[in-house]
Parts: C-alpha cells; sequence; structure tokens
C-alpha cells in the first residue's frame, strides 16, 4: 500500500476510535463508493483511459464525417438555390408579357360571361312574358269556372237549408192541428 492509502486508513481507524465518525448506512455506502473509485482509478486506470481515448478517436471521426456531409450538403442546395435564382430573373424578365396575356384573358372571359349571362336573360324574359300573357288568356277562363262552381255549391247549401227550414214548418203544421 502507497502512504496515501495508509494516511486514509489511520484516519478512518481514529475518527471512528474517537466517535468522530459514526457507521450508518448512508456513512457505509459513502466509504464504500469512495473505496470503490480509489480502487478503480489505482487497478483499472490505464484501460478506462485507453477506452475513453478510443471512444474519443471514434466520436472525432463520427463528428469529421458529419461535418463533411454537412459541407457536401450545403454545396448541393446552394447550386440549387442558384438555379432557382435564375428561374426567377426569368420570370421577373417575362412578367409583363404575362401581365399582359392574363388581362387579355380575363377581359376576354367577362365578354364571355357577359354574352351569357345577357342569352340567359333574353332567355328568362321571353319565358316570363309568354307565361304572363297564357295567365293573362286563361285568367277569366278560371275566374268564370270558380265563379260557377261557387254559385253551385251556395244553391246547393241553400237548397239544403231551405228543405230543412220546410220540414220544419210542415212539421209544425201537422203538430198544430
Amino acid at each position: 500500500m502507497n502512504r496515501i492509502t495508509k494516511r486514509i486508513l489511520a484516519c478512518l481507524f481514529v475518527f471512528s476510535a474517537k466517535q468522530l465518525l459514526i457507521y450508518n448506512e448512508e456513512g457505509l455506502v459513502l466509504l464504500c463508493f469512495i473505496a470503490f473509485i480509489a480502487f478503480s482509478g489505482i487497478y483499472m486506470g490505464d484501460s478506462v483511459q485507453e477506452f475513453f481515448s478510443e471512444r474519443r478517436q471514434i466520436i472525432k471521426k463520427e463528428l469529421e464525417r458529419s461535418l463533411e456531409l454537412e459541407i457536401q450538403y450545403i454545396n448541393k442546395y446552394s447550386n440549387e438555390l442558384d438555379s432557382y435564382q435564375e428561374v426567377k430573373n426569368w420570370v421577373t424578365k417575362m412578367s409583363p408579357f404575362y401581365k399582359l396575356y392574363i388581362e387579355n384573358l380575363v377581359i376576354s372571359k367577362e365578354k364571355a360571361f357577359k354574352y351569357i349571362c345577357s342569352q340567359q336573360l333574353t332567355s328568362k324574359l321571353k319565358n316570363l312574358t309568354y307565361s304572363q300573357k297564357l295567365s293573362q288568356e286563361e285568367l277569366p277562363f278560371i275566374i268564370l269556372s270558380n265563379f260557377r262552381e261557387s254559385v253551385l255549391e251556395s244553391f246547393k247549401l241553400s237548397k239544403k237549408q231551405l228543405r230543412i227550414k220546410l220540414i220544419r214548418e210542415s212539421l209544425q203544421k201537422l203538430a198544430s192541428k
């Protein structure tokens, strides 16, 4: 054992003897953990250092590969962005031509729409005047037939009421005799 380990053990014995160090669950767990770390560092320090250095090299290679892929990605999409910029410039140059074409197209569509609307409106008006003319010609006949039916019903109703009235009067005359 080396000198530091001997001193640490001597301190633990002295503190235990003077009851400055109380052995409960937490204290024992702490002592075991400190002992584990110390012995791991002493006996496995070289292998742990080799593991971490290998791991560091692997991570470094992965990061370098990732950086290379990002650079390729940026270059690729930078070229695509340039081509999109060229297309945008071309569209900007052609914009007045397309604007005139679209305006002419809109004007022609408006004219066609107005023509169709006027044709439909004319057709509807013709149908309406025709139906109005028919209704004016047939209206007197309809009124006459309805009037005739109404008069006949009134006559039948009054005839029925008159019959009942006559029957009552004759019954009263028979009863009074």
